[in-house]
């Protein structure tokens, strides 16, 4: 299968379309069009859908991805090699966060990177960590900073992160110094982003509870207004918590609940995604050795009050 007709393939699909994928990758349409007919006689059945609303792969498509990917993966270490070996440092790294907290960090990490190794590029992103990891996992993403989760096999811890109760400022509950577990089973709960697998639901999975959901949002901070405005108590893990402004009680849980934040990545990403991975190592080392590194690698604060 010939390297750039799968890469024209995956962007057709990531664009939802042949003309923003002619733009992105710099054909016409009608190039595009015909890499994909060619590609789709080479392996005997069709790859993509074609609808007036876009394009999308179709189920034999998606068997094939896992390989694909892994076929331009290779061709992007064959290449990144192939510079270093003549001396010359390129090609592209990509980071994903789900925590804006580490955003500082990792751009102070980024910046000594690029004064090493300019011809590198960097790509940021930010989404879900139950989205990130499988992003790590089929080679979308090299790095990412995420909670834990029980598929991921390369993990760097960074952090325990405790998981609040956010309780408007009216509420009964609101002069407690905690809020137990049991509440959430109970009290009307705002439930946010339930199409992902959230710490929230693992939280309250693993004490065993049933949430009373009344409210669901795809926002957490939609979800911060809804118990705001009265209609109910939340949840959410302190880091995402402690900058919010408004009448809404930040409460730690009883018994204390807490997530860990790491870093995951994938152990078969290219050559750059490594050579970055290596230099992120060694400055999480000399944080570890130096008091001074507090200001870089964002820790948990103390609950407020």
């Amino acid at each position: 299968m010939d390297v750039e007709k799968a890469r024209a393939l995956i962007c057709a699909m990531e664009e939802k379309s042949i003309s923003a994928a002619a733009e992105k990758l710099g054909y016409t349409p009608s190039g595009i069009s015909r890499m994909m007919a060619a590609l789709e006689e080479e392996v005997g059945f069709h790859l993509l859908i074609r609808r007036k609303e876009g394009v999308s792969a179709t189920a034999e498509c998606r068997q094939m991805l896992p390989v694909i990917r892994e076929l331009i993966r290779c061709d992007d270490e064959c290449l990144q090699m192939a510079a270093r070996i003549r001396g010359m440092e390129v090609g592209t790294v990509t980071i994903g966060s789900a925590y804006s907290e580490y955003c500082r960090w990792l751009a102070a990490g980024i910046k000594k990177f690029h004064q090493l190794y300019p011809g590198i590029q960097i790509e940021l992103s930010s989404g879900y960590s139950s989205e990130l990891v499988e992003k790590v996992k089929n080679h979308k993403l090299d790095i990412a900073v995420v909670s834990h989760r029980d598929e991921i096999d390369e993990w760097i811890p960074l952090c325990q992160d405790p998981v609040v109760a956010w309780i408007p400022a009216d509420h009964p509950l609101a002069d407690e110094k905690g809020i137990p577990v049991e509440a959430f089973a109970k009290e009307s709960y705002i439930d946010s982003n339930p199409e992902y697998v959230t710490d929230n639901a693992l939280i309250l999975e693993k004490c065993g509870i049933t949430p009373n959901i009344q409210i669901q949002s795809k926002d957490s901070h939609a979800s911060w207004q809804m118990v705001e405005a009265g209609l109910g108590i939340g949840l959410n893990n302190y880091m995402n918590s402690k900058d919010r402004t408004g009448d809404v009680r930040i409460l730690p849980l009883i018994p204390e609940q807490t997530i860990e934040i790491g870093i995951t990545y994938n152990r078969e990403m290219t050559l750059a995604g490594r050579i970055f991975m290596e230099q992120l190592k060694k400055d999480m080392e000399a944080i570890c050795l130096s008091d001074s590194g507090a200001g870089i690698r964002p820790s948990v604060p103390a609950y407020p009050g």
